[in-house]
């Protein structure tokens, strides 16, 4: 896959050739690129050959997957990536993410083809793929879901009620013919992204990667002449003293911007980002509990009702994740959809 962007105002314009060849899930993960460009440089003068230092700015999920792919590519690269959170606090939007993985009902069809690509690189990934749980996922639909007729993505179903009581004792569901269609996705799962993004950082580490934590980067400089990039600006955090912090300079001939809704800053791109937090809740037992719980107070399996926009799943440590309220990002569209969320104690926004 490959797909081309230039940014006019608050719009970016993308020229779409995954039309021009079907993709192939099968295909070697290495040869494809994806590559996009959300300023006016022109992206011919952005060639390997020049760059020496690169700049990631953001740590979480996607910075400290790229920090660790650019450093196993190009170890003659010095890589730095910069976050503004603390070291022990691992970003905001991955740390509170529900973590599913899937390409469940993704739409367009090419979408779901690169979110199965990355289903597969998490069993893949030789530093990740011991940390997910394929539990497979009961999801319910309101309607019958025509893309399982697609073929290409594992699903089991219309189920019955007898059929979801034993893929998941404990989920109660009352399915009949106008409360919807059940099915079960096999190959589905979840997972833990705080452990991921440390497992990530350590080995990016160990590749020569620097990460300093708790710089809020402020601007990028340019070269008044050449336009080339020259350092990123950021603000250090200091937290031995009163003041404000320490700003630094990073030498940079690439920037990276891996920095979620923070992307919108002009300086990085100015990428057009939509801010919709949504809200998940955690149940972590109690030690007591632990030794007293057995495997009937386990879930099997990931569950989520898209309609009603709930979604619950228990990770390796134990711990219950749960959302809802109206916000769960389920499949994809060119649409956008504003829902008020629910009120919810100990919530996380994610």
């Amino acid at each position: 896959f490959k797909q081309t962007a230039t940014a006019k105002d608050s719009t970016v314009e993308t020229t779409d050739i995954i039309t021009a060849a079907k993709p192939r899930i099968g295909v070697e993960l290495n040869e494809i690129g994806l590559v996009a460009w959300g300023n006016s440089m022109d992206p011919i003068r952005c060639t390997s050959e020049k760059i020496q230092s690169v700049v990631i700015v953001g740590g979480g999920m996607i910075g400290s997957c790229l920090a660790l792919f650019l450093a196993q590519r190009r170890p003659d690269w010095t890589i730095t990536l910069l976050d503004e959170m603390p070291e022990e606090d691992l970003g905001r939007t991955t740390k509170a993410s529900w973590a599913w993985l899937n390409a469940n009902n993704k739409q367009p069809k090419f979408y779901q083809s690169l979110n199965q690509l990355g289903v597969q690189a998490w069993k893949r990934q030789p530093h990740l793929r011991h940390l997910v749980s394929w539990l497979g996922s009961l999801v319910r639909f309101e309607k019958f879901p025509e893309f399982v007729n697609d073929g290409g993505y594992p699903a089991e179903g219309p189920l019955t009620s007898n059929e979801i009581k034993y893929l998941e004792p404990l989920a109660q569901w009352n399915i009949n013919e106008k409360n919807g269609y059940s099915f079960f996705f096999p190959d589905e799962g979840c997972v833990d992204p705080s452990d991921a993004i440390k497992i990530l950082r350590r080995a990016a580490k160990d590749l020569g990667v620097e990460i300093k934590c708790g710089h809020t980067v402020t601007n990028v400089i340019r070269d008044e002449q050449s336009g080339y990039i020259r350092t990123v600006e950021s603000l250090e955090r200091d937290e031995t003293s009163t003041g404000a912090g320490l700003i630094t300079n990073t030498r940079a001939d690439l920037v990276v911007a891996a920095a979620g809704c923070g992307s919108k800053a002009s300086f990085l791109g100015g990428l057009p980002l939509v801010d919709r937090p949504g809200r998940i809740e955690y149940a972590q037992l109690t030690s007591k509990n632990k030794i007293q719980s057995s495997n009937k107070l386990k879930l099997r399996r990931i569950l989520v009702d898209p309609e009603r926009s709930s979604h619950v799943l228990q990770r390796k440590n134990g711990d219950v994740v749960a959302g809802g309220g109206g916000n769960l990002e389920f499949g994809g569209s060119e649409s956008t959809l504003t829902v008020p969320l629910g009120r919810a104690n100990n919530i996380h926004k994610q």
